[in-house]
């Protein structure tokens, strides 16, 4: 967690943000609560450790999450929690991928949902709350599939959510 919270510190410097060294507090859900004014979002796995930041003033929400590829066996375990009935098969077909890495991708996708949307809703949500869909031209698009209320917004986050995702997948 250290090293995620010196990448988040590195994040708001980079950003030119005050208090970049102030210590970051961890929130119930054991996210980093950000300082007034910024939104951010944290990740690791293995060897690998990130955060992203934005002023407050220029986005609601930041959402980024990294994984390792997972294996067929855990692919198949998780996908009926994960996903929408065919959303994986649907995801490699369109954008050619195999199996695990379809369901790697729609895992990383909606986490990286969640994370970013967490923070606005303040409840938890499950990840049949979003789905994930490829079109001819291999754009990925995230749906909202119920709509999320918050009390301190008085929105309501609905399908169409514009969100901007930035993927990189590494072959083994």
């Amino acid at each position: 967690r250290r090293v995620l919270f010196r990448s988040a510190r590195a994040a708001m410097r980079a950003l030119g943000a005050e208090r970049a060294d102030d210590p970051l507090r961890v929130g119930s859900s054991r996210a980093p609560q950000w300082p007034e004014g910024l939104v951010g979002s944290i990740t690791h796995t293995q060897g690998f450790a990130s955060a992203a930041v934005a002023a407050a003033t220029a986005l609601r929400g930041v959402g980024i999450d990294s994984e390792e590829r997972f294996t067929l066996e855990r692919a198949r375990r998780l996908e009926g929690h994960l996903a929408h009935v065919g959303e994986v098969a649907a995801l490699g077909r369109a954008l050619g991928l195999e199996e695990a890495v379809a369901a790697t991708l729609v895992f990383s996708l909606k986490e990286s949902v969640f994370k970013c949307l967490h923070p606005l809703v303040d409840r938890p949500f499950g990840f049949h709350a979003a789905r994930v869909e490829a079109g001819s031209s291999g754009r990925v698009t995230i749906t909202l599939t119920e709509g999320l209320r918050s009390e301190e917004h008085t929105s309501e986050l609905q399908s169409p959510c514009n969100l901007v995702c930035r993927l990189l997948l590494e072959k083994k």
